[in-house]
């Protein structure tokens, strides 16, 4: 197996096409429709990516992403923004390690995940 992964998203489409991207690799997937679904599991399920809607999350989304790694400090976060609808300053703030437009090219996704993951596990090594 590659990793685990989390996706948060309303969008059923763009969740199966994650999903199904990542399963077909090895990788450990969650699906989840709300913030609040995702953060719930995560108290049982560290997944070394999340992927969220920008939607889904309330406020500005830094405090998700502050909590997310509150947990899981190896936990990667990407989002999935509309028409390019995340403020210049909220991304800033939030500091996804990547961010993906939509409509999802779910193989691109998985491609920037995965490169990006072993960029980080070859310069740190595994997480503890």
């Amino acid at each position: 197996m590659h990793g685990t992964v989390l996706i948060i998203d309303d969008d059923r489409r763009s969740r199966d096409a994650l999903a199904t991207a990542f399963i077909r690799r090895g990788w450990e997937v969650a699906t989840f429709e709300t913030e609040a679904e995702g953060l719930a599991v995560l108290s049982d399920f560290v997944p070394d990516w999340i992927i969220v809607g920008w939607e889904q999350l309330r406020g500005s989304g830094a405090l998700f992403i502050r909590e997310v790694r509150g947990k899981a400090k190896h936990t990667r976060v990407s989002l999935l923004v509309e028409n390019g609808s995340l403020p210049a300053a909220c991304a800033r703030q939030m500091r996804p390690d990547l961010t993906f437009s939509k409509p999802v090219d779910a193989e691109f996704v998985y491609r920037s995940c995965e490169a990006k993951l072993a960029n980080v596990l070859a310069a740190t090594g595994p997480a503890a």
